[in-house]
């Protein structure tokens, strides 16, 4: 084939072009147009080994199938610009489903990676999930992780089900502490709080100096504050002697609920 060879061609006319300067070298080439007006798109190079190939253009038709394996040099772009500085890009329009669907259809161990779309179960959520349970193994979403969870996390992480660590455990724990002094003769309660956010672990509390004036202090009481027991802890106190005795109370707090 050399230039246009073939008078009035049928559209979905096969033809090899076998010329280096007609159309875009040799190669298979079926004509997309009319017989008036025949428009020769290429199916394959003379290289069968480029069957797939660099196109500078987007094509058109360009359905195909790949039974086997295939390599890409370069830039992936499904459903994008061509041009655009991504090493992979896949996108959707859908705006229930995904951009982007991996799925093993294993029958022992069926699983998916998806995005939502903004009218999806998570709008703009990514997923790891079971497909033959239809259960969220892990679903981040607007800056929160969840973990075995059935709807959106409501929390930075929040995980449904038992935790175990083999590591530490960072839970930001704090000491609180506040000093009394109570009046010879005299008895008081004494209480600290834990600050806001945090919650009551133990606490304790009594004389604050260990010398001869801690025998005139007698404790009645010493535990989590009965008017705030999640986040206080108090004391009952009484000064046996003449002369005014310094207390201290402490709380051990934590970030738990």
């Amino acid at each position: 084939m050399y230039a246009n060879p073939v008078a009035a061609p049928a559209t979905g006319l096969m033809v090899y072009n076998t010329s280096s300067f007609a159309l875009d070298g040799p190669g298979l080439y079926v004509n997309t147009g009319t017989n008036f007006a025949p428009q020769w798109e290429r199916l394959a190079p003379s290289d069968p080994g480029e069957f797939i190939r660099n196109q500078l253009t987007v094509q058109a038709r360009s359905n195909f199938n790949i039974s086997g394996h295939g390599y890409i040099g370069g830039g992936l772009h499904v459903g994008s610009a061509s041009g655009e500085p991504y090493p992979v890009d896949i996108r959707s329009n859908n705006s229930t489903e995904t951009g982007l669907t991996l799925i093993n259809q294993s029958s022992n161990s069926s699983w998916a990676i998806k995005t939502f779309g903004i009218q999806g179960d998570f709008p703009g959520a990514f997923s790891l999930m079971n497909t033959n349970e239809n259960k969220n193994y892990l679903i981040a979403n607007n800056g929160r992780v969840g973990i075995n969870m059935s709807t959106a996390p409501t929390e930075t992480l929040e995980v449904n089900g038992n935790i175990k660590a083999s590591g530490n455990f960072l839970i930001g724990m704090t000491t609180i502490s506040q000093e009394y002094s109570i009046n010879g003769n005299s008895h008081a309660y004494c209480r600290v709080r834990c600050p806001a956010g945090y919650r009551l672990i133990s606490g304790g509390g009594g004389h604050r100096d260990f010398n001869t004036a801690l025998k005139d202090i007698e404790l009645s009481y010493n535990g989590p504050d009965p008017e705030d027991p999640t986040t206080g802890w108090r004391i009952l106190v009484e000064n046996t002697g003449r002369s005014n005795r310094a207390l201290i109370v402490y709380c051990i707090c934590a970030k738990v609920q």
